[in-house]
């Protein structure tokens, strides 16, 4: 319970600016994939009253959230689903679907299977709304991102930063459009895509992105050119080779 309060204070202002940032007004069923306590899911709630929120976690990490989000109003309005987004159906039904802190944790893979599966269980309408720690083109800024890269490693096995060219490239080949991208609080940012055509099958190509980090509006971003995609298991500039499996 500590632990899981303590991720919660970690969570907060990011949480609180994107509420107050993004307009949920225009949707109606918020999702939040691997939603800890209800960090962000309860910001957004108490701003729109019309806003119904689901939060699906893992069975432990669920038993919790119940427990916590009792103490507060706009938990009546939250339903918590326990589960494993690799292993379980997500949810559908959801016209926004929050995926916070959770692709540092992740290998690429990993990642691709994640937005794969929220975009099969999203709407025509969804807006998936990605906040993490993301880095520039280089790796190396913001400063507090890069360095926290070895830390994600250790503690998840697998996890690391990454940049915003590079959740872009995997949005667009799990079926999703990117659409702008902001600063919230701190190295946190916010990435926001639309759901596009049917949800995307088969291995995931690679694809050079421009960056467009000063996007400030919803206009959707074209894919330029297919190129060569790098080697198997090739490693980054200054950065050590992928891992794969989920330790």
């Amino acid at each position: 319970m500590i632990r899981a309060e303590g991720i919660g204070a970690f969570a907060a202002a990011p949480a609180e600016v994107l509420a107050v940032s993004y307009d949920f007004s225009r949707h109606r069923r918020l999702l939040d994939l691997g939603g800890g306590v209800g960090s962000f899911l309860v910001p957004a709630l108490r701003r729109h009253d019309g806003l119904q929120g689901t939060l699906f976690e893992l069975p432990g990490a669920a038993a919790v959230a119940r427990q916590l989000l009792d103490r507060e109003p706009e938990g009546k309005r939250v339903e918590v689903v326990a589960g494993d987004f690799f292993k379980d159906p997500i949810p559908p039904g959801h016209d926004a679907i929050i995926i916070a802190n959770v692709v540092h944790v992740f290998s690429p893979e990993h990642n691709r299977a994640l937005f794969r599966a929220a975009r099969a269980a999203a709407t025509p309408q969804t807006r998936l709304l990605i906040v993490d720690m993301l880095t520039d083109s280089t790796h190396t800024q913001p400063v507090f991102a890069a360095l926290a890269a070895g830390e994600f490693l250790v503690v998840a096995g697998e996890g690391d930063v990454y940049s915003e060219e590079e959740l872009r490239e995997w949005l667009l080949d799990t079926g999703w459009q990117p659409l702008e991208h902001k600063p919230l609080t701190g190295p946190t940012s916010l990435l926001v895509a639309a759901a596009k055509g049917a949800p995307a099958e088969g291995p995931p190509a690679a694809w050079p992105l421009r960056s467009h980090s000063k996007s400030t509006s919803e206009e959707p971003l074209t894919r330029p050119a297919k190129a060569n995609p790098p080697p198997t298991g090739a490693s980054r500039p200054g950065r050590g080779s992928r891992r794969g499996g989920r330790g």
